[in-house]
């Protein structure tokens, strides 16, 4: 690391974060264990395949406390509806108090002896090679990052990790839209260094990209970085624009700065919250279908820019919104300059030069609504019309059929709940989320 970070104890916060040797241990041998097992399953049902460790803890990049991912690979002699089958049957023997999850594949979710463990069908393909599913990369990933990584990329990969969760953009699922850890591997394996990377980053104009001009030019994402194991992929095709600026934007206050703080992402930051922010705020609150985060996600935000179109397009100035998932609600928090509109709106027509001014005109001006009109200001037409409802809670309940919130929310969109009393409002978690995310996040 250069002179201005020689104030942080870099081992400190690798101490802290990396597993010690007895969590490596316990780790490595329930992972073998696991993967005996399947094998045998596998061998004793005559089928062609095997599994592997795959994701940071089969590279050495793992966090504390961090998951097992176990892939079982199978022949491309299987159908996808016999791999999938045989997959999960698989994971149920090996996780009998498991769930079924679906993604791109359905896998089994459990835990065995207090850690969270996937066991996920894919599979078996080679490097550049046709694959059938997204999953089928993953061993790949892991095989690829053992041959190129020592163990000092290693420790700058997962300072970089380090640097990306305390941000908010470390993670490539929909909620997130970030860096993942195989994406920051690639990055390390790139710059060689977290701080060659931040400088780089910290003065970048545009977008990120890393590999050959000929492979990258066919890509238009903010970050593109050519997977190596897949040369017709961007592994950073999940990064959106605002993860990016984000990153740049904290990589220029890290060196201007450097403080330990960017990298203990699980340290609270105290944020006033109580303050009440003078403007209308609503919790738009639904029941959690029992669906995986990544297919509820879109469709949550789907319903977020349908609920904002509907309050441009009636009057009200927008400021914020929030979206939230737990285990049991989803909300919607939007944020508007005033939850009740005048009495009337001024309804624009098209330019006085217009032949269409007279047809606008015709339209209201005998109009039981009309409050005002015609007039003209500058070039154009105007009358004011009367709103028969001027509540934002109103307004979006007598919306509602005509808004699109997603197959699985619009089936229990009618139930929604709103909130919108300053007094419940203060005390909600969501409410609480929004005013305490912070992006960049910064030293206090």
């Amino acid at each position: 690391m250069g002179n201005d970070s020689s104030k942080i104890d870099f081992d400190y916060i690798l101490k802290r974060y990396l597993p010690d040797q007895n969590e490596k241990r316990f780790k490595e041998q329930l992972s073998e264990e696991i993967i005996r097992e399947v094998n045998r399953k596998l061998k004793e049902d005559g089928i062609d395949g095997d599994s592997i460790l795959v994701g940071s803890q089969s590279r050495g990049t793992e966090l504390r406390n961090s998951d097992l991912d176990i892939f079982i690979r199978f022949s491309k002699a299987y159908s996808k509806e016999e791999m999938e089958k045989i997959g999960v049957n698989i994971g149920f023997d090996v996780l009998p108090d498991g769930v079924a999850k679906y993604a791109e594949h359905p896998y089994v979710s459990g835990k065995l002896q207090g850690v969270k463990i996937d066991i996920v069908p894919c599979y078996k393909v080679e490097m550049n090679s046709t694959i059938i599913s997204s999953v089928d990369r993953t061993p790949l990933h892991t095989v690829y990052m053992r041959k190129v990584m020592d163990e000092k990329m290693r420790k700058e990969s997962v300072l970089l990790k380090l640097f990306m969760k305390r941000q908010g953009i470390y993670g490539s699922e929909l909620k997130t839209s970030g860096f993942s850890g195989y994406v920051c591997e690639l990055i390390i394996r790139e710059f060689k260094t977290f701080e060659n990377f931040i400088e780089h980053v910290s003065s970048l104009r545009g977008r990120l990209i890393i590999g050959s001009r000929e492979m990258t030019g066919r890509f238009n994402s903010p970050v593109v970085i050519i997977d190596p194991v897949d040369e017709q992929r961007n592994a950073a095709a999940a990064v959106n624009e605002t993860n990016l600026s984000v990153l740049k934007v904290a990589s220029k206050f890290y060196l201007n700065n450097p403080d330990q703080f960017y990298f203990t992402y699980d340290e609270y930051v105290d944020i006033e919250i109580k303050k009440a922010r003078e403007s209308y705020i609503a919790i738009l609150r639904f029941e959690r279908p029992d669906i995986i985060e990544d297919i509820l996600f879109p469709q949550l935000d789907l319903a977020r820019k349908s609920v904002i179109n509907l309050c441009t397009s009636k009057g009200f100035h927008y400021l914020n919104s929030y979206v939230t998932l737990s285990s049991d609600y989803m909300d919607i928090l939007i944020e508007l300059e005033e939850g009740i509109l005048a009495k009337f709106e001024k309804r624009e027509g098209p330019p006085a030069e217009n032949p269409n001014s007279v047809s606008f005109i015709n339209k209201y001006r005998d109009s039981k609504m009309k409050r005002r009109g015609p007039y003209i200001n500058n070039e154009r037409v105007y009358f004011d019309i009367y709103r028969e409802e001027v509540k934002f809670t109103k307004i979006l309940r007598n919306n509602l059929d005509k808004l699109n919130f997603g197959h699985n929310i619009n089936q229990i969109k009618s139930s929604m709940k709103i909130i919108d009393s300053w007094n419940r409002i203060k005390d909600e978690k969501t409410y609480e989320e929004f005013m305490k995310f912070s992006s960049p996040v910064l030293p206090p």
